[in-house]
């Protein structure tokens, strides 16, 4: 195939939800042909609604491929389709892209999965992916994570992530959405357990010490917060293997002379002042 090819989006006008992914060579062309098709399809009863309200979908290029043959751009708007759908959009296509439709056999996955491999997205389609997933409405939202639950990464999906992540930082404004989002929710008794058990063993560098030292300095504790930290540890029990650690600490502290040089003061004075005014009230 010569010359270029375009995969592109339909979407609504008043709220930017992308509905359709499809392939043309000229687009105004592409917009009118899908405005003046006849039939009763998912795709033809939305713009039929829109037109019943005055409005046109609006059509943007995704992807642009120069003088690529037809394989590649139907494997691009099947990438596209796929990626969009389990992004959340409710895309009125009716298969999964290119010629022929029809589901892909395993072997095809494979095919098209080692030749996504490696190939850099742009930062103009970063963006749009970003975008189409914060548009998602609140039952896409939930359906997306019903459909991830009880779904387990494997040890190389991990260590991909990990690899990902790694001197990722997010913007300040990032940053302040998740914690908007996050305000006033609690966890659950099963959360704080799962969340307890995955921390057991893991050691601060200290690093990470440092910076959660300096960005604890100068705040103060609420009334509550403390109220909630002293009930806390009341209930708390101390185990014998932790009292044994807290006694070998005691007795490390003598050893190297931590405390020899104070001035033993005298506790029950004072205790005694104070245990006769509770007497008296």
């Amino acid at each position: 195939m010569n010359g270029k090819v375009y995969i592109y989006t339909l979407s609504e006008p008043d709220t930017g939800f992308v509905r359709y992914i499809g392939k043309a060579t000229n687009l105004q062309w592409r917009l009118y042909q899908h405005k003046s098709e006849k039939g009763s399809t998912r795709k033809c009863n939305w713009i039929k609604s829109l037109a019943k309200r005055g409005l046109t979908p609006v059509i943007e290029i995704l992807e642009t491929l120069d003088e690529y043959p037809e394989s590649d751009w139907q494997e691009a708007e099947r990438f596209w389709i796929e990626s969009l759908r389990m992004a959340g959009c409710n895309l009125v296509n009716l298969d999964i892209g290119g010629i022929g439709g029809g589901r892909k056999s395993h072997e095809t996955k494979m095919n098209i999965s080692a030749a996504k491999k490696g190939r850099p997205i742009s930062e103009e389609q970063r963006q749009r992916l970003i975008l189409m997933s914060r548009n998602q409405t609140k039952e896409q939202r939930e359906k997306n994570a019903a459909k991830q639950r009880g779904r387990k990464a494997s040890e190389q999906a991990r260590a991909n992530m990990r690899a990902a992540k790694k001197g990722f930082r997010l913007s300040p404004e990032a940053i302040a959405r998740a914690a908007a989002t996050r305000t006033g929710q609690k966890r659950t008794p099963e959360q704080c357990k799962r969340i307890s058990i995955a921390h057991l063993g893991i050691k601060q560098s200290p690093e990470s010490r440092m910076k959660k030292a300096i960005s604890m300095t100068g705040k103060k504790h609420t009334a509550e917060a403390k109220l909630k930290m002293s009930l806390a540890s009341k209930a708390r029990i101390t185990s014998d293997a932790t009292r044994e650690k807290l006694r070998a600490e005691m007795n490390r502290r003598w050893e190297i002379g931590i405390f020899k040089n104070r001035p033993y003061v005298n506790p029950w004075p004072t205790r005694r002042a104070n245990l006769a005014k509770l007497a008296t009230n």
